[in-house]
């Protein structure tokens, strides 16, 4: 997506208690770009980032993305749009106080009228309650035996998986292995930098720079962005898990042993998820037999063996 800002500008108050805050800003960011805007204090970073995603309206100047003018549109689908293709972090959490973490981050859903993907809030759950002393780095293997959820007022807390089948140990690869020891590596530093001042208490895998654990959304939207920057085909990271699974099945993997990889309580379960992908590794079981069929029949001419069969 093209994002091009021309003149913008933002002056708040009139006459002597104006202030500008944005002066005729100039800006054009190609898609797979990543800025970074830096300035002093009160130099209007955080009143462009405001204008740029459209949750503020300029006092001059426009603002487009693929040649659309967003400060034209409705209030409605305005609304619309941020929702649709922004992912905007705050400085603070901007959470509605009466909805949970799970029901915020649903929010843009519901508004949407869209079926929220329930799984996937339990994984990503399961994934950021990981603790270092459940990851078995000699036995490659990791054992789910938490969530980390977050409600306004209580913060970020522990709770349990959903499931009985969601606490299993999960056998991981080699290179997930070595990337974790990088990521480790990388935390104690962090860790060793703060002293003190590192926040962790429970040996947590996934947390901020300072040792808190993540905030649920962060990992989302960190996501979105790497393959904004990356050029890749629009995914989620739930889409990796589908990705997974079908990899493995086309390769062959027992669809009992993907099953339990996925936490799935029931093969069939599975087998009704990704019909498609078994389908595709049916076709292909059949193309390995035809090519079976061709050596066998060119040693072993059917018309020759009929006739040995009559003679004898």
């Amino acid at each position: 997506m093209l994002i091009k800002a021309k003149g913008l500008s933002k002056i708040y108050g009139s006459g002597e208690n104006q202030v500008v805050a944005l002066d005729k800003a100039n800006l054009t960011i190609a898609p797979g770009d990543f800025i970074s805007i830096i300035g002093p204090s009160g130099s209007g970073k955080s009143t462009l980032l405001h204008l740029l995603s459209g949750l503020d309206h300029p006092t001059s100047g426009s603002l487009t993305y693929d040649g659309q003018e967003i400060y034209t549109l409705p209030d409605k689908e305005l609304s619309a749009f941020r929702r649709r293709q922004m992912g905007f972090i705050f400085q603070q959490f901007n959470l509605l106080p009466v909805l949970t973490a799970r029901e915020n981050i649903l929010m843009p859903l519901l508004l949407d009228k869209k079926q929220p993907d329930e799984g996937y809030l339990d994984q990503l759950a399961e994934l950021l309650g990981l603790r270092w002393q459940d990851v078995d780095l000699d036995g490659h293997t990791i054992t789910i035996h938490q969530t980390s959820n977050y409600l306004p007022g209580k913060g970020v807390y522990v709770g349990t998986p959903k499931t009985t089948t969601s606490a299993r140990p999960l056998p991981i690869s080699t290179a997930a292995i070595m990337l974790l020891l990088e990521y480790r590596a990388w935390q104690d530093t962090k860790r060793e930098q703060l002293g003190d001042a590192w926040e962790d208490q429970d040996g947590r895998v996934f947390t901020t720079d300072t040792g808190v654990p993540m905030f649920p959304d962060s990992l989302t939207q960190w996501f979105s962005g790497f393959i904004a920057r990356s050029g890749m085909p629009k995914v989620t990271v739930h889409s990796l898990r589908h990705t997974y699974a079908s990899l493995m099945i086309a390769d062959g993997v027992p669809l009992v042993v993907v099953s339990r990889q996925l936490g799935h309580a029931q093969a069939s379960t599975t087998a009704n998820i990704y019909a498609h992908a078994i389908a595709s590794a049916q076709a292909k079981a059949m193309q390995t037999f035809d090519r079976f069929n061709d050596l066998v029949g060119a040693e072993n001419p059917p018309e020759k063996g009929m006739k040995k069969a009559a003679g004898n």
